[in-house]
């Protein structure tokens, strides 16, 4: 995936890509006695299928900034809802002529939910 002034760039030549839920302890409080306390986040990576390997996606932000107070579960639910659409983008880009995020619309959110 290439990277422009878009979150997300869509092409061909990434059909082993796609987007899923990951797990992540992240160091969340700093303690002046040197303690650290963690915290259980849902975000969102890009996961080669072919090697098994992810990466975290930079549109994570977009569940840590609505959710980062909630429990691990209800930022999993919205992580997995934002996943299957990012995955339903990539297959179905030239059908909705859709080649970055900057290209949504509303109407391509229905398609979705109206197939599900």
């Amino acid at each position: 995936m290439q990277q422009r002034d878009s979150v997300v760039q869509f092409k061909e030549k990434n059909q082993d890509i796609k987007f899923k839920t990951v797990s992540a302890w992240i160091d969340y409080i700093f303690f002046s006695d040197g303690k650290i306390e963690k915290k259980h986040f849902a975000v969102i990576g890009l996961t080669n299928t072919n090697l098994d390997v992810h990466i975290i996606h930079p549109i994570s932000q977009f569940i840590t900034d609505n959710w980062k107070n909630r429990a691990y579960n209800t930022q999993r639910k919205h992580s997995n809802n934002t996943v299957q659409f990012l995955n339903y983008l990539m297959v179905n880009k030239r059908k909705l002529k859709v080649s970055s995020l900057k290209d949504l619309r509303i109407c391509h959110l229905k398609v979705l939910v109206d197939r599900l």
